[in-house]
């Protein structure tokens, strides 16, 4: 790269870092018969750098593009003369429409267009602040349509130095743009590659108020104090991604939506209102509350019509019923197949690419469990018609990231499904002789492993060798890409230097159900998910998280591999690992590698845990475990995060294998390891597993009650004793963490295991003991009750199946049993009997989902997540509608519902 000239950037700093006030002024020099109000745009402080004719052009081309009326507003952009075209702001609105399509070529080709023409032009001190946004937009789109991150990369040190001492109210809306293009790809490269220094790129934006709140949230209440709705929505739409709790979420949403009352005319309240509250819904619907979700969707479906366009252009409407739409339960897959199908079908929607390509991917992921359940001729042909249609699409718009991924996803299915290695190894070759630049490394060394795996089942060891060359190779370019010292940040490029830059629409893709980077690698390479829903695509960047059973396993069992491969474990380390207790060790690297390659998640996990009636000994687990924490906690090379979850999820299986021995001391000291770990985590994986301190800790109470009463027979229960106090103080640790979290279902449950505490002592009628016990229950079944309120709102279908799961409780389910074994030490007779009927009638009322023959849905349940039903699984005859008809209107006839949860 050339050298930088910092007199040069100096002055670009100083000319870019406009204040807000700057821009009103920009603004206010605008004829005011020339500019429409509101404002659409994206860039209307750069609008005075444009011919006054072009902005209404401009701003009626922003305005059909929120409406998703592409037509119009790629007609719009044809009325704007040949001679300003290629203006970078101009460029830059007509690509964020090409983005909201999904027509990622022709978006590139945008901006690819606008930096040769003002290359070419004398406009390079005007529109100097722009190169930077151009090519990191630019960067963003090649990620997709080449698969390529050498741009995204530069562009993000450029952003980053640009940016790092530019205080969050100085932020113009270019900067904004900027910034959020940035925080776009550092949730892609968080995807891609394995050793990305996440928390170096998100020093910026700079905020002086330390590390108390986010980053962004400190950019975002300050552009939404200054009345800027469309940079505020836009900021929060990614920031969405990184706030913990959907609570937090639903209130920095509503923080905008109360904005919107009180602003001027230039900001265009309706288009952020809508998405605001359709962005409200979804967090509200993710936290239980489906009434207000409902609420606010029909709110947001009538301020999106204040739009100011012919009602039969405005297609806004689209967004919010593909969101409702995603939420929804259906009976089984033949009811979605049949709803997506016929959605995809609809001439607004065959319109519509982006709309379409959703569609298309959820028809044929209904199709495709279609076809797991019965693998015949015909499901499989419907299923790849679908897929093959979907693919189309993707190669039509350019999309060459998510057809790798739709390809890695159909070679594992044909893999899975029908054993045709064939088809997996013709997809995997045919798509890189189409695409040889892809470049992409973890996705990359997803397929190679695949293909590494095929060919050791198919004996070829020549292609064996081959493709573990290539792993090799891609681990080390990789290693070299991100090599380069961050300090060597990049300035902004000389304008003149080359094409070497993302979108209102950034929010809609991102917004909705975010992961954090780290389940990137949570992959079973038996089971991987499809990645196709695009406003849903962070969770789809990198394989699925696994549908098959134990993704943990998988991951582990990969790493593992990798490990021996890049020598990060020795061999007497993984012979540690995978050698077994009762036989020969294994002792050399060649046999660690066959054993290896030999290995499934499931015998990995049988290696490691043993089996319910004899799990692997204490001792045994205790060296496994700890060549497994110096290994996961200080030498891995993956992500910090993903390497401490693992960590501790691995103990949490150890603790899960031990519950059926009832074995207390082995029990305790899985329990209590699992709270040790967590103070050691890194601090995501410690926000991430501090929420299920409430757990661990009451498996460490119950444990510890198991061994006092082991101990003391005779009067452990004695709530003086100090063993029953220090109990009872950490069940209320418990229950003081579960109510500050509003976390409902720990708070009912720590209360009964409090009520489980004094049960001994109120079966013999100790005053005290007697109504703790019964005040604990009583409060354990109103906690239960209100955590299934907001249920009321739902019909049919969705809300039958939430009150299956929730009457099948089992903690809920003992809370009858309990009392009655109290009520029954009664001495008063007819008070015995009166208290003993109503726990029988609630007995009755919480466990009428089995009366209900709910094996169907646990049986297709036990399918999906294991592939085959336990052979202890027992099929009960279903009773007839008539036989529950008087009690099952409100679910269309078929199933009843509890009448007890006052529906």
């Amino acid at each position: 790269m050339a050298e930088i000239d910092t007199s040069e950037l100096s002055k670009s700093a100083q000319s870019l870092s406009l204040s807000t006030s700057s821009c009103n002024t920009l603004e206010s020099r605008n004829d005011s018969s020339a500019v429409s109000s509101p404002l659409y745009g994206s860039l209307t402080c750069q609008y005075s750098a444009l011919p006054k004719a072009v902005v209404p052009l401009l701003e009626k081309a922003s305005l059909y593009c929120r409406v998703r009326a592409f037509d119009e507003s790629h007609l719009a952009f044809e009325s704007i003369d040949a001679s300003i075209r290629h203006h970078p702001v101009v460029a830059y609105e007509e690509f964020l429409t090409y983005w909201a399509q999904w027509r990622l070529a022709e978006s590139a080709q945008v901006l690819e267009d606008a930096l040769t023409w003002d290359q070419k032009s004398n406009e390079h001190t005007r529109t100097y602040g722009l190169h930077s946004l151009l090519r990191i937009a630019l960067a963003k789109a090649e990620v997709f349509t080449k698969g390529d991150f050498t741009k995204a990369r530069d562009s993000m040190r450029e952003v980053k130095n640009w940016l790092r001492d530019v205080s969050v109210d100085q932020y113009t809306d270019l900067q904004v743009a900027c910034i959020v293009h940035y925080y776009f790809l550092i949730f892609v490269t968080n995807h891609v590659t394995d050793n990305f220094d996440t928390q170096s790129f998100r020093q910026i934006p700079f905020a002086p108020r330390g590390e108390n709140e986010l980053n962004l949230t400190q950019l975002r209440c300050a552009v939404q104090g200054q009345g800027r709705l469309r940079d505020a929505r836009l900021i929060l739409g990614i920031e969405n991604g990184f706030l913990s709790g959907e609570n937090v979420k639903c209130e920095a949403w509503t923080s905008l939506i109360k904005v919107c009352r009180h602003v001027d005319n230039k900001e265009p309240v309706w288009a952020v209102e809508s998405t605001a509250r359709s962005m409200l819904a979804q967090s509200l619907r993710r936290a239980g509350d489906y009434a207000a979700a409902e609420r606010e969707t029909q709110l947001a479906l009538e301020v999106a019509k204040q739009a100011p366009v012919p009602a039969e252009r405005n297609k806004s409407h689209l967004t919010i019923r593909l969101d409702q739409a995603k939420a929804m339960t259906f009976p089984n897959s033949e009811a979605s197949f049949r709803f997506w199908t016929e959605f995809s079908e609809e001439e607004m929607v065959k319109a519509d690419s982006s709309i379409s390509s959703n569609t298309l991917a959820k028809a044929a992921e209904a199709a495709l469990e279609i076809l797991q359940a019965d693998a015949s001729i015909d499901n499989k042909a419907v299923f790849w018609e679908w897929q093959r249609r979907y693919e189309s699409l993707l190669q039509s718009l350019g999309d060459v990231y998510f057809l790798y991924m739709s390809k890695f996803f159909t070679g594992q299915t044909a893999l899975t499904l029908f054993d045709e290695s064939g088809a997996s190894i013709r997809m995997h070759d045919g798509f890189h002789a189409q695409y040889p630049d892809f470049g992409l490394w973890s996705l990359l060394v997803a397929g190679k492993r695949s293909l590494y795996y095929i060919y050791i089942r198919l004996g070829q060891q020549d292609q064996v060798i081959k493709i573990f060359s290539e792993i090799s190779e891609i681990i080390r370019r990789q290693e070299a890409f991100w090599n380069e010292s961050d300090s060597e940040l990049y300035a902004p490029l000389d304008p003149t230097a080359g094409s070497s830059g993302t979108s209102k629409h950034d929010a809609s893709l991102f917004a909705d159900n975010m992961r954090k980077e780290w389940w990137s690698d949570w992959v079973d390479i038996s089971y991987v998910g499809s990645a196709r829903d695009l406003r849903d695509f962070p969770v789809a960047l990198g394989p699925q998280l696994a549908k098959g059973a134990d993704p943990y396993m998988s991951t582990l069992l990969q790493w593992l591999r990798l490990a021996e491969m890049q020598s990060e474990l020795t061999t007497d380390e993984l012979s540690c690992i995978i050698g077994t207790s009762d036989s020969m060790e294994v002792a050399d690297k060649v046999e660690v590698d066959a054993t290896l390659q030999q290995l499934t998640p499931s015998t990995l996990k049988l290696i490691l845990y043993g089996t319910d009636s004899e799990p692997t000994a204490a001792a045994r687990w205790e060296s496994i475990f700890s060549v497994l924490e110096d290994w996961l906690l200080r030498r891995a090379k993956y992500d910090e995060t993903k390497r401490h979850v693992l960590l501790e999820t691995l103990q949490v299986e150890r603790l899960d294998s031990l519950i059926s021995t009832c074995d207390a001391s082995n029990i305790l000291q899985a329990a209590e390891k699992i709270l040790g770990l967590i103070p050691g985590l890194c601090e995501e994986a410690r926000r991430f597993l501090e929420k299920r301190t409430v757990n661990w800790r009451n498996t460490v109470c119950i444990a510890k009650k198991m061994i006092l009463a082991q101990q003391k027979p005779e009067n452990w229960w004695n709530e003086q004793s100090s063993g029953f106090k220090e109990i009872l103080d950490m069940y209320n640790v418990s229950l003081r963490e579960s109510r500050e979290r509003g976390n409902l279902t720990d708070e009912a449950a720590t209360l009964f295991y409090i009520a489980q505490h004094y049960h001994r002592g109120a079966l013999l009628l100790r005053p005290a003991a007697f109504d703790a016990f019964t005040k604990h229950l009583d409060a354990s079944e109103t906690v239960f009750s209100k955590s299934r309120e907001s249920w009321k709102v739902l019909k049919g279908w969705a809300k039958v199946e939430k009150l299956l799961s929730a009457v099948q409780e089992l903690l809920r389910l003992m809370i009858a049993p309990l009392l009655a074994s109290v009520v029954y030490q009664l001495p008063d007779e007819d008070m015995r009997a009166r208290t003993m009927w109503g726990t029988i009638q609630l007995a009755k009322s919480n466990g009428l989902a089995w009366l209900m023959r709910t094996n169907t849905s646990a049986r297709s349940k036990r399918v999906e997540d294991s592939g085959r039903l336990d052979v202890d699984f027992e099929e009960l005859p279903t009773l007839t509608s008539d036989e529950f008809k008087p009690i099952s209107e409100d679910a269309g006839g078929n199933v009843c519902y509890v009448d007890w949860y006052s529906m």
